[in-house]
């Protein structure tokens, strides 16, 4: 509901589930903003091609610079591929070596039913990979195919409650030392927060006794007034009931 009072979508950007209301974006608005957003996410963290549509959403070419870039500082994301790539190890060589025990068909049905569920979140993500958003999805695909290899090997009841406790303990442990840096009291003090540079932020207009700002470089992100990255003909704001409407 507040993603249609906002915007006249059921779900923003996605033009398909926009209507034509007083106060609905044009639909070539909506299409251009889920562009850029696709575009921002499969940029690297230095955003410096997220405006380059033919790099980012008309080719593949993003896709190793931004893989890069996350697996390499992303700590989770290293931890969670590397459960994953184990995990087939394990289920390879226990298939090999006869270690497996039998699934049965109800067994299986879920198993494929949780596979196809989280195949189709990561599709989902993958159109806009902003790896925070994806996190849920990533450990859980870790943890499925590991919980597979670990249950159905045959040796798996020599393992005690003392040993699962002491492997928790030891992933945890990675995770602690690939963060060690960040974990001094200067950082609990002072906390990172990102500094944005606004210099390239114009006032360029005042509607209906709003200023207007536009960004030249794309960047209103936080940015505390009214700002657009690109000048449109006309606005019309309109507060009502503590909600600012841009009515077309």
């Amino acid at each position: 509901m507040k993603s249609f009072i906002n915007s006249g979508c059921l779900v923003f950007p996605v033009k398909l589930t926009c209507f034509n209301t007083s106060w609905s974006l044009d639909a070539n608005v909506v299409d251009k903003y889920s562009k850029i957003v696709k575009s921002f996410a499969r940029d690297t963290r230095e955003r410096a091609r997220y405006t380059e549509f033919d790099h980012t959403i008309y080719s593949f070419d993003w896709f190793v610079p931004w893989f890069k870039d996350y697996a390499v500082n992303a700590a989770m994301l290293k931890i969670s591929a590397l459960l994953i790539i184990i995990s087939f190890f394990l289920i390879f060589f226990s298939y090999l070596l006869k270690l497996n025990q039998n699934i049965d068909i109800d067994k299986g049905k879920k198993y494929l039913l949780c596979f196809f569920a989280l195949f189709l979140n990561l599709t989902v993500w993958f159109q806009a990979p902003e790896i925070r958003f994806g996190w849920g999805t990533i450990i859980a695909t870790a943890c499925f195919f590991l919980s597979i290899s670990l249950f159905h090997n045959k040796y798996f009841e020599h393992f005690t409650i003392k040993s699962i406790k002491f492997l928790t303990i030891f992933v945890f442990g990675l995770i602690l030392y690939d963060n060690q840096k960040n974990l001094k009291i200067k950082k609990i003090i002072t906390p990172y927060g990102k500094n944005f540079d606004y210099s390239k932020i114009t006032k360029f207009a005042n509607y209906n006794g709003f200023d207007f700002y536009v960004s030249n470089n794309w960047m209103c992100y936080d940015f505390k007034q009214i700002c657009v990255n690109s000048i449109e003909d006309k606005y019309n704001p309109q507060r009502k009931n503590g909600y600012l409407f841009f009515l077309r």
